[in-house]
């Protein structure tokens, strides 16, 4: 009976920490594990960057060929990111058709790099709708910052690579844009 309840517990643990539709951390998971990672961080003296991106112009999707094919893009896009990531990093739904990447361990460049290459692999997914026609163009924008090059702690960091992402839609789309340094960090540096 202990060894039931704590499988069922361990699986009751894994539900309450995952999206439902596609399968990935959810947004209070990966706020936890930020939390926890940005401890570490600050007593062992590493960096660790996020990378914050959206579907670009993804209410056409819904609007042109359904909620289930919009579904289907977020879960594409879900796997390929899950796919692509080191074993330490967690890729979470951020909400609607938001995703967020933690990658401990990591500056701003590897950071960037990971972004454009996470960027290329989901412009290039085939998704198909329920009458196996293929739609093309998925592209994302994305932001990156760093702890504690960029932001200072937990809020900063989410708040600059947000701000990053919207650089990016100001850009043109389907691009990555790195977060300007805080107001705390330019002081800092002074």
């Amino acid at each position: 009976i202990a060894i039931e309840n704590a499988k069922l517990y361990e699986q009751l643990q894994e539900y309450a920490n995952t999206d439902g539709l596609t399968q990935i951390y959810n947004r209070v998971f990966f706020q936890n594990r930020l939390y926890e990672e940005l401890t570490r961080a600050t007593k062992q003296g590493y960096e660790v960057s996020i990378i914050l991106f959206d579907i670009d112009d993804f209410k056409i999707y819904n609007d042109t060929y359904g909620h289930l094919f919009g579904d289907t893009v977020l879960q594409s896009i879900a796997m390929t990111v899950r796919e692509s990531i080191r074993k330490d990093d967690i890729v979470a739904r951020f909400g609607g058709e938001e995703f967020v990447v933690l990658l401990p361990h990591t500056g701003k460049e590897t950071a960037y790099e990971k972004a454009e290459e996470l960027r290329k692999k989901i412009s290039e997914l085939v998704v198909c709708d329920s009458n196996n026609s293929v739609v093309k163009s998925v592209s994302v924008s994305m932001g990156v910052s760093t702890f504690p090059t960029l932001a200072k702690n937990q809020l900063e960091l989410i708040n600059s690579a947000d701000e990053a992402l919207y650089m990016a839609k100001k850009q043109g789309k389907n691009c990555v844009a790195i977060a300007e340094p805080s107001e705390t960090n330019l002081n800092a540096e002074a």
